[in-house]
C-alpha cells in the first residue's frame, strides 16, 4: 500500500526492534530478566510472523512495538544488564582506521552505480531478452507455477539459463513495476557488492590502502560499470567469483567460515552453471594441491566442511525436481549442458578482479587522495558511455502507435530482425518482415500497422493505391514511417 519505500521502514523498524530484543537476551546475567525478555521476544515474532502483512493493523500492534523497544532501553540504562560493559566494549571495537577507508570505496562505489540507472532504452541482445521475461511474468502473473523456475521466451523454455537472474528480476518488477530500473537493479547492486568484497579480500591479504586501489581500480577497469547498469547476469557470475575466493581465504584461516563459502559455491551453482563448476574444479585443484603437495590436511578436517554439500542440496534439489517433474529429461539435457564460449566470458569476468589486485601495486608510491581522484574520474568516464540503442526512432514510433491504438490484437509488421527489445517496448505483437514479404502483408485483408522506410513507401503507395488498398501515415521520425492499413478495399 506505500511502496517499497514505506515497506522499507517498516521493515527497518522491526530489524531495530530484534535487534535490541536480542543484544539485551544475549549480555543479561539475571535469569528472570532473560526468561521474560524471551517470552516477550517470542510474542513480537509471533504476531509478526501471525499476519506478515497486516500485523500493522492490530489494534494495540503499534503499542506492543514501542512498549518493547522502551522495556529494553530501560533495561539498558538501568545497568540491569551491564550496560556501561557494552558501551565500553562496543567503542573498543570501532577502529576508525579500518572502517573509514571501507566507508570511502562505498561512498564512490554506489553513487556511481545507480547514477542514471534508469536510462530510458534498453539494449538489444541479453538486456532486452531478460527484460522481456520479467515483464512477460509481470503482465500474465507468473504464466504458472513452473515459469517461475524456468524462463520462457515466445513460448520456448530456455533452461539453461541462470535461475536466480530471472527470480530476481520477476521479483523486482513485481514490487516495483516494469521499468529499465528495475530489471537493471540486480545488476547494480551486486556489482557494488562485488566492489566491496574485492576491498575485504585484498585488504586480508596486503593492507588497506592497497585494498582501496584494487576496489576503485575495478570500478575504473573497462566496461565493468556498463555492464553493471545493464539488465544482465555477468555482475552476478562476477559476484560469485569474488565470494568464491573470500570465503574461501576466511575459511582457511577460521574453519567456521567454511559456511560462509558453502553459501557461496552454492549459490553460485543457481546464478551460472558454468561458473559453478570451474568454481568447483579450482577448489579441487586446491585442495588436492593442500593435501598432497604442501601435507596440510588440518583445515579440512573442520565439521564445518559438512555444510558445503548440505547446502549446495537444499539450494539446488527442490527447485530442479520441481522443473524436472513439469519438463522431464528435457530440463536435464539442457540445463547441465556445456556450452563452450561461456568459459571464455568467466576467464574475461575473472581477469576484473585479478588485473585490479595487481595493477594496484602499480600506484602505491602515489598518494592516497590522488588515486581516489584518478579512479573516480575515470569510472565517471564509462557512465557517460550510456550503450546505444539503434532502434530508437522505432522505438519511439512504437509508443506513438500505442498512443493511437492500444489493441493486442493488431500487430506490428517491422521490415527488420528479431529484436529483444523492440518486443519490451511493445504492448502488441510484432511481425518481423523480410523485404520480399512487405508487399503480401500489404495486400491481406486484414488490418495492420507498419513500420518501414519512408522512401521505399512512397514508390510503393501509387502501386498499393492500384491494388485497393487503403492506408495513412500516422506519424514519421527521419527516414521511418508509421503506416496504417485500413484493409483491402473491396
Amino acid at each position: 500500500e506505500t511502496g517499497i519505500i514505506g515497506f522499507s521502514l517498516y521493515l527497518s523498524l522491526m530489524i531495530v526492534v530484534a535487534e535490541m530484543f536480542w543484544k539485551v537476551i544475549k549480555i543479561s546475567k539475571n535469569q528472570e530478566t532473560k526468561l521474560s525478555l524471551l517470552a516477550l521476544f517470542s510474542s513480537f515474532i509471533a504476531i509478526l510472523t501471525g499476519g506478515i502483512f497486516y500485523s500493522y493493523n492490530l489494534e494495540f500492534f503499534w503499542f506492543f512495538i514501542f512498549f518493547a523497544y522502551l522495556f529494553c532501553d530501560v533495561l539498558l540504562k538501568e545497568e540491569r544488564v551491564e550496560a556501561e560493559k557494552v558501551v565500553v566494549e562496543t567503542s573498543e571495537k570501532l577502529n576508525w582506521s579500518e572502517l573509514a577507508p571501507l566507508i570511502l570505496v562505498i561512498a564512490v562505489a554506489f553513487p556511481l552505480l545507480i547514477y542514471n540507472l534508469s536510462y530510458p532504452l534498453v539494449s538489444p541482445g541479453q538486456e532486452g531478452f531478460f527484460a522481456v521475461i520479467s515483464k512477460t511474468i509481470r503482465r500474465t502473473g507468473g504464466m504458472g507455477w513452473p515459469f517461475w523456475w524456468v524462463p520462457k521466451f515466445e513460448d520456448i523454455n530456455f533452461f539453461s539459463k541462470p535461475p536466480l537472474f530471472f527470480w530476481l528480476n520477476s521479483f523486482s518488477v513485481f514490487l516495483y513495476d516494469i521499468t529499465t530500473s528495475a530489471i537493471r537493479f540486480w545488476s547494480a547492486f551486486f556489482s557494488f557488492l562485488s566492489v566491496v568484497m574485492l576491498y575485504l579480500l585484498v585488504r586480508l591479504l596486503y593492507n588497506r590502502r592497497r585494498a582501496v586501489t584494487a576496489a576503485l581500480l575495478l570500478l575504473a577497469m573497462p566496461g565493468f560499470l556498463i555492464i553493471s547498469r545493464q539488465g544482465i547476469f555477468e555482475p552476478l557470475a562476477l559476484f560469485s567469483i569474488v565470494s568464491f575466493v573470500l570465503t574461501y581465504v576466511l575459511a582457511r584461516r577460521r574453519s567456521i567460515y567454511f559456511c560462509l563459502f558453502a553459501i557461496s559455491l552454492t549459490t553460485s551453482t543457481i546464478i551460472d552453471q558454468q561458473s559453478a563448476l570451474v568454481l568447483g574444479l579450482v577448489l579441487l585443484v586446491a585442495v588436492i594441491f593442500d593435501i598432497f603437495v604442501k601435507k596440510n590436511t588440518k583445515i579440512y578436517r573442520s565439521f564445518w566442511i559438512l555444510s558445503i554439500p548440505f547446502l549446495t542440496l537444499l539450494f539446488n534439489l527442490p527447485w530442479v525436481l520441481i522443473a524436472y517433474k513439469n519438463f522431464g529429461e528435457i530440463f536435464f539435457r539442457e540445463y547441465f549442458s556445456l556450452r563452450p564460449d561461456r568459459f571464455l566470458e568467466i576467464a574475461v569476468l575473472s581477469a576484473l578482479p585479478l588485473l585490479s589486485i595487481l595493477l594496484s601495486r602499480l600506484f602505491y608510491r602515489m598518494r592516497l587522495f590522488f588515486i581516489v581522484i584518478l579512479l573516480t574520474f575515470l569510472s565517471f568516464g564509462q557512465i557517460l558511455l550510456v550503450p546505444q540503442n539503434n532502434n530508437w526512432k522505432i522505438i519511439d514510433l512504437i509508443n506513438k502507435r500505442l498512443e493511437v491504438d492500444r489493441r493486442g490484437t493488431i500487430p506490428f509488421v517491422i521490415n527488420l530482425e528479431k529484436s529483444t527489445d523492440l518486443l519490451y517496448y511493445s504492448e502488441v505483437p510484432i511481425i518481423f518482415a523480410r523485404e520480399s514479404e512487405l508487399r503480401s502483408y500489404f495486400t491481406q485483408k486484414q488490418a495492420y500497422f507498419f513500420i518501414v522506410d519512408g522512401d521505399k513507401f512512397s514508390r510503393e503507395a501509387p502501386d498499393l493505391t492500384k491494388n485497393n488498398v487503403s492506408t495513412r501515415v500516422i506519424a514519421t521520425n527521419s527516414n521511418l514511417v508509421l503506416i496504417e492499413k485500413f484493409g483491402v478495399i473491396p
